[in-house]
């Protein structure tokens, strides 16, 4: 999270939006918490409970979960370490 809050001028710069999600269900004080010790620039959520609607979120492979989506909001890209996003961003830009 640190370092896509490091970089979100220069992915803002690009086009680029930041969301961060909380893949493990938390409960509200426990996030907020968080969120209040972390300066984080972009919005950022929680999962409040299991649920098939969340379910994606709470089965990443790893973290973070990165996703790339064109201009339709399509997935292009998706769980990819963040040293690849450069490589992965001039792909979509092709």
């Amino acid at each position: 999270m640190k370092q896509l809050a490091d970089q979100n001028d220069a992915l803002r710069q690009k086009g680029l939006t930041v969301l961060g999600v909380q893949a493990a269900v938390t409960t509200a004080d426990s996030f907020k918490e968080w969120k209040d010790g972390n300066s984080v620039p972009f919005p950022v959520g929680r999962l409040a409970e299991k649920a098939d609607k969340t379910k994606w979120a709470s089965e990443v492979e790893s973290l973070p979960w990165l996703i790339l989506t064109d201009g339709d909001r399509r997935v292009t890209a998706e769980g990819f370490p963040l040293d690849e996003l450069e490589t992965k961003l001039k792909g979509l830009a092709k």
